[in-house]
């Protein structure tokens, strides 16, 4: 695998797949829509317009469905780039915008804008207004009310959510409590399972779900998560206040019951770059002494790390439940990292079909895993990663699924700001699960099929959760029964042996081109020359890093570490992502982060790359380094012209050299699996240093700082040991 592009693979599946709760020939698409000359419309105008047409091109250039759902995109662009110029206001077109993408018919397509949050207020305060008019209340009231400290002052904690520690389900038209968390408010206010709500404060949900409609483009999307959204609404809140429930208990009494949010266990979490951070809750407990009990509703770096303990905690568990209930999906890698705790083989996720083509991507087991049985519970608002996880260890043999269809909505996506402040959301890929099966549309289908009812939820009875425990039991017995001495741990260990194979002898006649040879030396000497170049024995480097993937752009930083004569590491920061580290000591090649655990390059022909690409002085020792070099000629490469030199090893590795002729300055080394490409040459000291770099034209890396002959230590260039790693 391709070191640079091994980790900018890693890296894209940080910022795919997030479920927001918020046979025809492609037609012929003129890419870019023409210009509009500002000086004929207002600037506001011409930023509106410029999100419209950003949103249509990103779409024609990158969605992966060519024939567009059967639509013509063309048109589609000629039906609303008048309408997007004529909106009065950002609100209209961003609610033309969604009601463009619409048409397409997939999932993960969505423009958020801030005023759909205020649109969302002016429909709960019309529906409470027509509370208030039912039931005599004065209009005037706050929706919340807060309590105060003995100070006088709102407790507010920008980092954590209040709430009652409720779930809800929609049976027929009523809002009814599928789960309530044990010593929460709620149970402590005495509600049950199976009660009905029919309001929070002077809004009634009946009237609030009438004026969803008023949300136009987006009311379906608020209708699909309708019992997810109503709790992170209404019973959640960002400060400790008091709410007035009404309910129907189960004995059909109306009751008006006053409970006070509590702050609720868990953290906001940034799941992508560019979108609002989730409030991130993870469940974890021993149902049987045999039976472990996970539950959480987002995939993120934070649940692979909550996740990996578990198995600490459970390892003398012989099964595992898995309750996928309710969750929303979230970073792609994740899938892959969790995964990799729950298999002792390789096995395929599946397969993501791009524009570009179709790319296989699987899992990997770590040296910490569990052996016991999995069992997995999933339903309708279970949603995009969600249902990659589950169909990926349903289709390999690992779990059992029970429950109800999930939601269908699974592609990866990616995201990118518009002129007017609105994040657009936008698949980039179709999936297909390991069987073949497309689960956008579809979902994934359960072993065991089956729904919670208003009659069990009312006896305090949670079917699907009370089935998985009868399986997992199954299973358990199963096992024992075939085998009665054997003890999970006696398992063989999980981290699957690498054969390494030699790297092939090859004879490489000695060919040296003086030409060749005189280009190499005239750009060692415009950047310093050798003397200078061979004082320096180690620089750190740091800076901003861009992404570039399917469209858009993730930002982050860099840090660099290179020390003579050939270990160096790169450590990336991404939001949402982590912390990513990809590190050359001199023998062993591995990308390690919190969400893969360390993935180590064995192929001897990689690594023999890798050390050539490691060598401090390569472009010193070059002449001793390749026996031979030749020069290729003179191109015109991006406006300029430049000079090729090829180079081979006594392994028969090759690598190009690109020079600019104008500065003689090495603009761009090329292996076999490696691209790097330099510019923006700046002084340091008596060297020029390239402060541009980039990575298969895919990560760019701008530096702000760079130091020579700094001291740094072997544990920078040491992989870390993390959880996934630790087999306790």
């Amino acid at each position: 695998m391709k070191r640079i592009l091994k980790i900018s693979s890693v890296i894209s599946f940080f910022f795919l797949l997030f479920s927001f709760h918020a046979g025809a020939q492609e037609p012929k698409i003129s890419r870019v829509p023409p210009p509009v000359k500002s000086s004929q419309i207002s600037a506001d105008q011409t930023r509106r317009l410029r999100a419209f047409q950003i949103v249509w091109t990103t779409i024609a250039e990158n969605y992966f469905d060519q024939t567009f759902n059967g639509l013509n995109w063309d048109k589609v662009r000629l039906e609303f780039e008048p309408r997007a110029k004529a909106a009065k206001n950002d609100r209209e077109l961003h609610f033309l915008l969604q009601e463009m993408i619409n048409r397409l018919a997939r999932s993960h397509f969505s423009i958020i804008p801030p005023e759909v949050a205020r649109e969302l207020e002016n429909v709960k305060r019309e529906a409470a207004a027509s509370a208030s008019d039912q039931n005599g209340i004065d209009e005037e009231d706050d929706v919340e009310e807060s309590t105060e400290d003995g100070d006088g002052e709102k407790e507010i904690n920008a980092d954590s959510i209040y709430g009652i520690g409720i779930e809800v389900r929609v049976f027929g038209n009523d809002i009814v409590v599928s789960a309530v968390e044990p010593g929460s408010p709620a149970e402590k206010a005495g509600i049950r399972t199976g009660f009905v709500i029919e309001g929070v404060n002077d809004l009634l949900f009946a009237d609030f779900i009438k004026k969803i409609t008023d949300l136009g483009s987006y009311a379906k999307s608020v209708e699909k998560q309708l019992p997810l959204e109503i709790v992170a609404w209404f019973f959640n809140s960002r400060t400790r206040s008091e709410l007035s429930l009404r309910i129907i208990d189960n004995e059909n009494r109306r009751q008006t019951l006053q409970i006070q949010r509590e702050k609720l266990s868990g953290e906001l979490e940034r799941l992508v770059p560019n979108l609002p951070k989730q409030f991130l809750r993870f469940e974890k407990r021993s149902l049987t002494d045999d039976i472990g009990y996970l539950k959480f509703n987002f995939f993120t770096i934070s649940t692979v790390d909550k996740f990996c303990d578990a198995m600490t905690k459970f390892k003398d568990k012989r099964a595992l439940i898995i309750d996928l209930r309710g969750n929303l999906g979230g970073s792609y890698g994740t899938v892959i990292g969790i995964g990799g705790l729950l298999t002792q083989k390789q096995i395929k996720m599946g397969t993501e079909i791009h524009r570009s083509g179709s790319f296989s991507r699987e899992i990997n087991p770590h040296r910490k895993n569990f052996k016991g049985d999995i069992v997995i519970l999933v339903d309708k608002l279970s949603y995009s990663a969600a249902e990659i996880f589950a169909s990926a260890l349903q289709e390999n043999g690992i779990a059992t699924v029970i429950g109800e269809q999930t939601a269908g909505e699974a592609l990866p996506a990616v995201t990118k700001i518009l002129p007017t402040g609105a994040i657009f959301l936008y698949p980039v890929a179709n999936f297909k699960s390991p069987r073949g099966n497309l689960l956008e549309g579809r979902g994934v289908v359960p072993d065991i099929v089956l729904r919670n009812d208003l009659i069990s939820l009312r006896k305090q009875q949670d079917r699907q959760l009370s089935a998985a425990i009868a399986e997992a039991n199954r299973k358990i017995a199963e096992k024992t029964a075939k085998n009665p001495n054997l003890n999970k741990n006696d398992l063989p260990n999980a981290a699957a042996s690498t054969v390494k194979r030699a790297l092939p002898s090859k004879r490489v006649k000695p060919i040296q081109d003086e030409k060749a040879l005189q280009i190499i030396l005239d750009s060692i000497n415009s950047i310093g020359g050798a003397d200078e170049l061979r004082k320096i024995t180690s620089y750190t480097a740091s800076g901003n890093l861009t992404i570039v993937d399917s469209g858009t752009e993730v930002k982050g930083r860099i840090e660099i570490f290179r020390r003579a004569p050939d270990k160096f590491a790169e450590n990336l920061f991404i939001e949402g992502s982590g912390e990513i580290r990809e590190v050359f000591n001199g023998k062993d090649h591995f990308v390690q982060s919190k969400i893969f655990g360390t993935d180590q390059t064995v192929q001897p022909a990689q690594v023999n790359e890798l050390k050539l690409l490691a060598d401090f002085y390569e472009i010193l020792n070059a002449k001793s380094i390749y026996p031979k070099i030749i020069y290729r000629g003179e191109f015109e490469r991006e406006n300029r012209q430049v000079h090729l030199i090829e180079a081979t090893d006594v392994n028969g590795s090759n690598v190009m050299f690109v020079f600019d002729v104008e500065t003689g300055r090495l603009v761009n080394r090329t292996g076999t699996s490696t691209v790097n490409s330099f510019g923006d040459y700046r002084k340091v000291g008596q060297i020029f240093f390239p402060f541009w770099q980039s990575r298969t034209d895919t990560i760019v890396y701008m530096l702000n700082e760079v130091k020579f002959n700094v001291e740094i230590g072997d544990e920078v260039f040491e992989a870390a040991v993390n959880c996934f790693d630790k087999i306790d």
